[in-house]
């Protein structure tokens, strides 16, 4: 058994497992049921439960899991990427110093996501060549990295959600993730 140990680490490392941080940051967030604030005008308040978000080389992949009753047709989920982590740079959208938003959901062009980039004083509207995938309670897609400048594991992030009710016409925002009272998440907690 002495000799078995040493050759399996060997094993185990040439096949890749090793104590190193993973090539590609995630996060995966949490949110409780029924924090969702009312609007009249939204029958149900959409309800964010659940995030999954991957940083590649390439391209940011995420998946937004949202509470029964959400009406998907009308609901639209907002990433807040703040790519230095600092709340004194970017937009100060809630506390957090935003450098970029992926937008999703109801209202954005048919392929469903926004991205919008921080420019010292307003927001550049970017073309996102891929689609949104909708399905169930889920919202599935990717963004380019070359569309969110600065991001990486270092980045934080924080998603809203809200209604849209036509004519580019939304409620104020409904929901978050990390709730607003928390601090935003990094992208990955690893050093």
């Amino acid at each position: 058994m002495r000799h078995t140990l040493p050759l399996l680490a060997l094993l185990l490392a040439a096949c890749g497992a090793t104590d190193a941080t993973p090539p590609n940051p995630l996060l995966e967030l949490g949110d409780p049921a029924g924090d969702a604030v009312f609007h009249p005008q939204a029958p149900i308040s959409p309800d964010l439960r659940s995030a999954f978000l991957e940083l590649t080389e390439t391209r940011l992949i995420f998946e937004i899991g949202l509470a029964p009753g959400t009406d998907m047709e009308k609901v639209t989920v907002g990433i807040n990427f703040d790519a230095d982590a600092n709340p004194d740079t970017g937009d100060p959208f809630a506390d957090q110093g935003t450098e970029a938003i992926a937008e999703v959901g109801a209202g954005n062009p048919p392929n469903g996501i926004l991205v919008f980039r921080w420019q010292g004083g307003g927001y550049q509207l970017l073309v996102n060549p891929t689609a949104l995938v909708r399905e169930g309670l889920v919202l599935r897609g990717e963004i380019p990295r070359g569309l969110l400048t600065g991001v990486d594991r270092h980045s934080t992030v924080r998603l809203y959600a809200t209604h849209y009710l036509g004519d580019d016409s939304w409620t104020g925002f409904l929901d978050y993730m990390p709730d607003r009272e928390l601090a935003p998440a990094r992208i990955s907690p690893q050093p």
